[in-house]
C-alpha cells in the first residue's frame, strides 16, 4: 500500500461517519476498501464537550500504491461524494484545511504524494 492520509471531518451530522463507512456502527479500526484497493479506516472521535459543538471524527486513508494518480482520484471522488451538499463543515487532510470541491481535494492528495508529507 501507499501513503497514509490523516483525514479529519467536522460535521453536525452525527451519523456521517457510519454512513461513510457503510457500517451499522463504527469503532476503532472499522475499515472499507475502495475500488482501486485504497482503504479508509475510522480512527476515532474525541468526546464533544458542549451541546452544539460540531462532531469531529478522523479517518486514515491508505492509497493503493499501484497508481498514485488513480488512487488520488478515487479517494478524492469518494470523499467529495460523501461530503457534498454541506454535510461537513470542515475537511482537513494531513492537518491542512481543504475546500470540499473534487478538484481541490484531488490536488491536495496529489501534492501530499509528491511532497512525501
Amino acid at each position: 500500500m501507499g501513503r497514509n492520509l490523516d483525514i479529519q471531518i467536522d460535521t453536525t451530522d452525527r451519523g456521517l461517519d457510519i454512513e461513510m463507512l457503510g457500517a451499522g456502527h463504527v469503532s476503532l479500526g472499522t475499515q472499507i476498501s475502495l475500488a482501486d484497493g485504497s482503504t479508509v479506516t475510522w480512527s476515532g472521535a474525541p468526546l464533544t464537550k458542549h451541546a452544539g459543538d460540531p462532531y469531529v471524527f478522523s479517518l486514515v486513508a491508505v492509497l493503493a500504491s499501484s497508481a498514485s494518480a488513480v488512487a488520488a482520484g478515487v479517494v478524492s471522488n469518494w470523499l467529495y461524494d460523501k461530503l457534498k451538499r454541506g454535510r461537513a463543515a470542515r475537511l482537513r487532510i494531513n492537518r491542512t484545511e481543504v475546500e470540499i470541491e473534487p478538484n481541490k481535494i484531488r490536488i491536495m492528495i496529489e501534492q501530499i504524494e509528491r511532497d512525501g508529507q
